[in-house]
C-alpha cells in the first residue's frame, strides 16, 4: 500500500449513499418531511418574485399573462415534489407510496398530512430501504426558522381578525 493512498473502506455500513431528495425512492424522516417543502416555497416564492418584476416591466395586460402562465407552469413542478417528498415519508413509515393520492381528498388530506407529520418512521430496514440519516444541524436551523414563520402567520391572521373588531367595538362604544 503507498503511504499517500486513502484507506480502504472495511464495512459496507460506513457509507451509504442515500437517493436525492427529488427522486421517490428511499425513505425520508419527519423533520426533513417538514422542512423541505419551506425550502420548496422560499425559492418558488423567489422565482415568483422575479417574474413579477419581469411581469411589471411587460406592462399591465402581457405581464399579467406571463406571471400567470408561469405561475401555472411552475406550481406543476412543486406540485410533483410534495408528492415525492410524501412518497418517500410513506416509505419511512412502511407504507406504499401511491396512499400519497389520498392527499388529494379534502379533509383526508388534513389527517393524512398530520400523519406523515407526526408519525415515527420505522426504527430498522424496510423494504424500501435503510434507516434515513438523522437530519443536520441545517436542517433544525430551517425547521425553527418554519415554526416562527408558522407562528408569525398565525399571529398575523389572528391580529388581521381582531384588529377590525376592535376597532369597530370601539367605534360603537363610543357612540
Amino acid at each position: 500500500m503507498e503511504p499517500y493512498q486513502a484507506p480502504l473502506v472495511q464495512s459496507e455500513s460506513a457509507y451509504r449513499e442515500e437517493p436525492p431528495l427529488w427522486s421517490p425512492n428511499g425513505r425520508l424522516g419527519r423533520l426533513k418531511y417538514f422542512c423541505a417543502p419551506i425550502i420548496l416555497v422560499f425559492v418558488f416564492y423567489m422565482f415568483m418574485f422575479i417574474v413579477g418584476i419581469v411581469g411589471a416591466v411587460l406592462g399591465e395586460d402581457v405581464g399579467g399573462m406571463v406571471v400567470g402562465i408561469v405561475m401555472l407552469l411552475g406550481g406543476i413542478p412543486v406540485l410533483a415534489m410534495n408528492f415525492i417528498l410524501a412518497i418517500k415519508r410513506l416509505h419511512d413509515l412502511d407504507t406504499t407510496g401511491w396512499v400519497s393520492l389520498l392527499l388529494l381528498v379534502p379533509l383526508i388530506n388534513f389527517i393524512l398530512q398530520l400523519y406523515l407529520w407526526f408519525a415515527p418512521g420505522q426504527p430498522h430496514a424496510n423494504q424500501y430501504g435503510e434507516v434515513p440519516e438523522p437530519p443536520s444541524a441545517g436542517w433544525k436551523v430551517i425547521f425553527w426558522i418554519g415554526i416562527v414563520l408558522f407562528a408569525l402567520g398565525l399571529l398575523a391572521i389572528v391580529a388581521a381578525i381582531a384588529l377590525p373588531l376592535y376597532h369597530d367595538f370601539v367605534t360603537r362604544s363610543a357612540g
